[in-house]
């Protein structure tokens, strides 16, 4: 089972990568079937029976506050519905 301290690690190694500005290190790091899910853009995404709606919006805090945040839903199709 992967740890917290796993994932630190290679959130780490990532960040490394991406300090070097070199995509080809940087795309060496993940799998042929890798899923990324984009940061800046607000159109879904479909892959066969998955589709992936990510976005932002704002919370609207009690205080008069607005608090910018992203959403990611990852959908797929299950049984016969």
């Amino acid at each position: 089972m992967i740890t917290n301290g796993d994932v630190l690690e290679l959130f780490d190694h990532w960040n490394t990568a991406l300090q070097t500005k070199a995509p080809n290190y940087v795309v060496g790091l993940s799998s042929m079937d890798v899923l990324v899910v984009p940061t800046m853009s607000n159109h879904v995404r479909r892959f066969g029976e998955v589709a992936i709606n990510s976005g932002r919006y704002t919370f609207s805090l009690g205080n008069g506050a607005s608090l910018p945040a992203r959403i990611t839903y990852v959908d797929a199709r299950q049984g016969h519905t």
